[in-house]
């Protein structure tokens, strides 16, 4: 009875180690596409950032526009 309960034992080790191994290769295959994700953000962050830039030098420059215009009426 006891050499029925050891195989028994052991056959439900051997599907938890091979569960686990399944884990581990998921959790590698989501890091890699983490890691491709990432990589191809980079350059759409980048190029955020130039956008971001522009769209505040265009704000700065209208408000200056407008700075200037609202003098002139007060002027006139």
């Amino acid at each position: 009875m006891e050499n029925t309960e050891q195989k028994n034992i052991i056959a439900i080790l051997e599907k938890i180690l091979a569960n686990q191994e399944l884990q581990i290769q998921r959790q590698f295959e989501a890091m890699d596409l983490q890691k491709k994700h990432f990589e191809n953000s980079r350059p759409l962050l980048e190029q955020a950032k130039k956008t971001q830039q522009k769209a505040q030098l265009l704000f700065y420059g209208l408000l200056a526009i407008t700075a200037v215009l609202l003098c002139l009426i007060f002027l006139l």
